[in-house]
């Protein structure tokens, strides 16, 4: 059972808006970990097939065992109507290979939704001004370079959410939407007040063809900038002109 407030439990209710009846929907959990999310799914009457690096075990959900690092997905083209990949970028040393096959498996149509950290919220914002990174060195834990050689890296991965934008809009994504399933709270708002209130003035007097080339609207909207750890990205891969 998923719960409340997690990313995972945004990435259900996402699936479920889209598709509210998923009897028979062939759902792909890319980096599924627990099962969790595709329990859940399965449950619901999705199709659901998982791929992990190690063999695993799902009740009711095909597993497949893959390593992300090759940059390829064992799938044919137009595979699945929905395609979740949470918490998995962040980890992978060929991200942008592998943005290019989740779309490449997804039918025309078909929704794709991805969670990297929240690296635009507030917090990640003061830390990236104050130190120059968003996150503390790995060089200090011997076991980080263990992960990265064996596949397991930690996070070695920023993608800046425009990059990430542009890269899916290449590859024929549209309708873009971000989540966040958690906000911070009123007495942290109140801390960060100033640095918000300097993020929306700057917003607000950048010009609408800038803004939109910056893709503020986005960047410096609530789900990112309020949310907290994590982020959730949803977009449909277009569908097929008519004939």
């Amino acid at each position: 059972m998923l719960k409340s407030g997690t990313i995972q439990r945004v990435a259900l209710e996402t699936v479920q808006e889209a598709f509210p009846h998923m009897e028979g929907m062939r759902v792909l959990d890319v980096g599924a970990g627990k099962g969790d999310l595709v329990s859940e799914l399965a449950g619901a009457g999705a199709c659901t097939t998982a791929l992990e690096f190690a063999p695993a075990s799902l009740p009711g959900t095909k597993v497949v065992t893959h390593d992300l690092n090759l940059g390829t997905l064992p799938f044919d083209s137009g595979s699945f109507d929905v395609v979740v990949a949470t918490e998995v970028l962040e980890h992978l040393r060929m991200q942008y290979a592998i943005l290019r096959e989740l779309v490449r498996v997804l039918v025309p149509g078909g929704l794709l939704i991805l969670t990297i950290p929240n690296y635009w919220n507030l917090q990640y914002r003061i830390r990236y001004l104050l130190t120059g990174n968003f996150q503390r060195s790995l060089l200090d834990d011997p076991a980080n370079k263990e992960a990265y050689l064996s596949g397991l890296a930690p996070h070695i991965n920023a993608i800046p959410y425009p990059i990430l934008k542009a890269v899916l809009t290449w590859e024929g994504c549209v309708d873009f939407r971000l989540r966040s399933a958690k906000r911070f709270r009123w007495g942290q708002i109140l801390v960060y007040a100033p640095f918000c209130i300097l993020i929306l003035l700057a917003t607000i007097f950048t010009s609408g063809k800038r803004r939109a080339a910056l893709l503020l609207n986005e960047t410096n909207g609530s789900p990112a900038l309020l949310g907290r750890r994590h982020i959730l990205i949803s977009c449909r891969k277009q569908a097929a002109p008519a004939p």
